[in-house]
């Protein structure tokens, strides 16, 4: 099932005197498009470059294999857009499972998909994405008056979990997200660092990792960073928008705050359902925060099971903000929320 353009690539040319097979990389240097006709596996790494446009068609199925990367350069971009009866899945090339392991659920062994500084337009669109190191990193611009128009990363309708450290780390970038589900990660659910503009709508962010202790919170936002120099180096966060979220998970706080004065440090929730210790939220909650609710637990159904839907007591039922349910207007699953609508990325229906 390994695609014929990866495997020309990654095996026709390795010397038979090799004892194992040492993978590099493969360029993709002119508009691609990989079809949902078969699986493709990628052994060690894909360079998306030149200007390319590598696009992905509804319901095909991406295999990594262990610590293989997806890049896309400067100037190039992806555009992986399923259906909501035609996923892209973006998981390990690992199936088997024994007595100690279930390869099918364990974490960290592929990755990530990198998007590099100047990389924009790529669109990610009822996707899932597990099992990986990290899901999604962009890497943005040292100079936040440069950041472009068009979102490096615009993700809809898509699901990033199990991932062993972040499920989407974003550096002096612009992003935009809705209809996502972020869950259970080693380390941040959505890192927010070294400044950028993001906006976030009906999305629900949980974690509930169980594979060691968690130190870090959900959501990370950050304005500076200290060069090898150690200098502080300062960097504007000219938004951090949230509506109609939900910030959940099992520690005690689910949200780190990280600013520098010397730096803009612009951040909205608004209508979002958020777990967060009170005197901490105290000195982070401002004008730009409207009616959220602070709470111990939203009530999902059972994210034992990984059933991140509402219970039917859940405080998130009919307390979302109408202005952002109008903007998203269907759920994840294409459920209408125009009435009632709920906080988070699923609409509860009774």
């Amino acid at each position: 099932n390994l695609d014929s353009m990866l495997y020309s690539e990654f095996f026709e040319s390795i010397p038979e005197e090799f004892n194992e097979v040492y993978f590099t990389y493969y360029s993709i240097k002119e508009n691609t498009t990989w079809t949902s006709e078969k699986p493709h596996v990628i052994y060690g790494d894909i360079i998306i470059e030149d200007g390319a446009t590598l696009t992905i068609e509804a319901g095909s199925e991406i295999y990594l294999h262990n610590n293989s990367w997806l890049v896309i350069s400067s100037g190039s971009s992806i555009h992986a857009i399923g259906g909501k009866n035609e996923i892209i899945w973006f998981q390990s090339d690992r199936f088997d499972s024994h007595s100690l392991i279930d390869y099918s659920n364990t974490p960290g062994q592929w990755g990530k998909i990198w998007i590099m500084p100047g990389s924009t337009n790529n669109i990610f669109n009822y996707t899932i994405l597990k099992n990986g190191q990290t899901g999604i990193h962009v890497d943005g611009v040292n100079n936040i008056e440069d950041l472009p128009i068009v979102p490096s990363l615009t993700i809809k309708n898509s699901i990033i979990y199990n991932m062993s450290n972040i499920g989407i780390l974003s550096q002096g970038a612009k992003v935009y997200g809705e209809n996502i589900l972020l869950a259970n990660c080693g380390q941040n659910l959505l890192t927010l660092n070294i400044g950028g503009s993001y906006e976030f709508k009906h999305c629900t962010f949980a974690n509930f990792w169980s594979y060691s202790i968690r130190q870090t919170p959900s959501i990370f936002l950050n304005n500076y960073y200290q060069d090898t120099n150690g200098n502080i180096q300062n960097r504007d966060l000219i938004k951090a928008n949230f509506e109609n979220c939900i910030i959940e998970g099992s520690n005690e706080s689910e949200i780190i705050f990280d600013q520098s004065n010397e730096a803009t440090f612009n951040y909205i929730f608004d209508h979002c359902a958020i777990k967060i210790e009170s005197g901490y939220w105290e000195d982070w909650n401002n004008s730009s925060c409207i009616d959220n609710l602070i709470i111990e637990t939203v009530d999902f159904i059972d994210y034992s099971l990984f059933n991140f839907e509402l219970d039917s007591n859940s405080v998130a039922i009919d307390n979302a903000g109408i202005n952002a349910a109008q903007d998203v207007p269907e759920d994840i699953n294409g459920i209408s929320r125009i009435e009632n609508p709920d906080i988070g990325c699923f609409e509860r229906v009774d």
